[in-house]
């Protein structure tokens, strides 16, 4: 059960859409909306030689909007609730399912500097609670507030004629229970052959500080993180991609697909 919930708390740790934005502001009266769905799943249980079983799975389906609004020029404030549904598999026939709002994210982007093709950011980030951390089984979402200050940088760039961008990011996470607090480093390269299509390569890193107490958690995860953002109008996109984690401390990994819609107003 206690790699089950790890699984859990990492599967949401990054959500797609929160990584979109990037050091970048929304221009003063504007904004965008990502509304993502993804489905994590992972296999929790090893036989004595640590090979996979596949007697236990944990799957979850996440749909997790991200509104975004330029408050001025350089302040960006928004807001991402999550929804999910989970379900544990067993062997045994005893399965479990649950669902509701789990976290909420409230944000605001500072931007400290700016060239014609590079941007630094400060953002600070409130993670609330919904209310998914009661007696239910598996427990959704996380009964505690997080609070992140995060510094963004980001550069865009021509290869000929294609156009792109990178996009760096380091945060540390405290978090004000139980659980380790956490380092994440994330990384991402994006680039357009063509107009209309978006490619992009992210690295996704969480590193637990070992930290807790009480029982609470402490991992390590890694996700590399592939996707492909299609413009079907000028401020309407379609976004597909997964992500699969590559490297983990105190946790089962897992990989995801998911889909997202990106809406400028």
């Amino acid at each position: 059960m206690k790699r089950l919930i790890l699984a859990l708390l990492a599967g949401s740790s990054l959500a797609a859409a929160e990584v979109q934005a990037g050091a970048w502001t929304q221009d003063d009266g504007t904004g965008q909306a990502i509304v993502t769905l993804t489905y994590y799943r992972t296999e929790t249980d090893y036989s004595a030689d640590g090979v996979r079983t596949g007697d236990s799975t944990f799957g979850r389906f996440e749909l997790s909007p991200l509104l975004e609004y330029g408050a001025t020029d350089s302040l960006t404030v928004g807001l991402q609730p999550r929804y999910q549904w989970l379900r544990h598999e067993n062997a045994s026939g005893s399965d479990s399912t649950s669902h509701g709002l789990a976290d909420i994210d409230f944000l605001a982007r500072q931007r400290l500097w700016r060239s014609d093709n590079s941007v630094l950011s400060f953002q600070g980030t409130v993670k609330l609670p919904g209310n998914g951390s009661d007696s239910r089984r598996p427990s959704i979402g996380s009964d505690q507030i997080d609070l992140e200050p995060r510094i963004l940088f980001g550069h865009g760039f021509q290869l000929g004629s294609w156009s792109g961008f990178i996009n760096l990011e380091g945060a540390y996470r405290f978090r004000l229970q139980e659980p380790a607090d956490e380092i994440r480093f994330d990384a991402t390269f994006g680039v357009r052959p063509v107009p209309d299509w978006l490619f992009l390569a992210q690295q996704l890193n969480t590193i637990g500080v070992r930290n807790e107490h009480g029982g609470g958690s402490d991992y390590d995860v890694y996700k590399t993180q592939l996707s492909v953002v299609y413009d079907v109008t000028p401020v309407l996109s379609l976004q597909l991609g997964g992500y699969v984690e590559v490297g983990n401390r105190n946790l089962d990994p897992g990989q995801a697909v998911f889909t997202a819609l990106w809406w400028k107003f």
